[in-house]
C-alpha cells in the first residue's frame, strides 16, 4: 500500500477532530442566550441578516423574527418555523450566500441554540 502525504494528513485531520472534539455548545467564544432572550441575529453572516429581513421579518403564525425568543425558534411545535427555513430562507441564501463558510455558519448557529434535531423529533418516533 502506497501512501501519500495527503492521505496520511487527512487522516491526522479525521483523527485528530474525533478523539478532540469537544461539544460546540461550551465554546468559550459562544453565548447560548437564555431561553427568553431574543435570538442573536447579528452573529450570523450578512447574507443570512439580510435574508431573515427579506419577508419583512415576519414568519407568518409567528411573528417578527427579530423580536423571537430561542424558546419560540427551537421549541417550534407546528412546524412553523422550519418550514419558513425551508421555503424562504433556503431560496433567499441559495442566492446571496455565495461562500460556502456561510452556509456553515448558519448551521452552526443554529445547532448553537437548538442542538441537533433527534430522529424522534422530526418524525415523531423513537427510533
Amino acid at each position: 500500500m502506497k501512501l501519500n502525504i495527503q492521505n496520511v494528513l487527512l487522516s491526522l485531520l479525521v483523527f485528530g477532530s474525533v478523539t478532540t472534539a469537544k461539544d460546540p455548545k461550551t465554546h468559550p467564544g459562544w453565548k447560548i442566550p437564555d431561553e427568553n432572550e431574543v435570538l442573536p441575529i447579528h452573529e450570523l453572516p450578512d447574507c443570512y441578516q439580510e435574508c431573515f429581513g427579506w419577508n419583512h421579518n415576519k414568519i407568518i403564525g409567528v411573528g417578527d423574527v427579530f423580536k423571537m425568543s430561542r424558546r419560540q425558534w427551537c421549541d417550534d411545535d407546528w412546524g412553523t418555523v422550519g418550514t419558513w427555513w425551508t421555503y424562504h430562507m433556503n431560496f433567499c441564501t441559495a442566492d446571496r450566500c455565495t461562500d460556502e463558510k456561510d452556509g456553515i455558519k448558519g448551521f452552526a448557529w443554529n445547532y448553537k441554540l437548538c442542538g441537533f434535531l433527534t430522529r424522534g423529533e422530526v418524525d415523531e418516533k423513537d427510533d
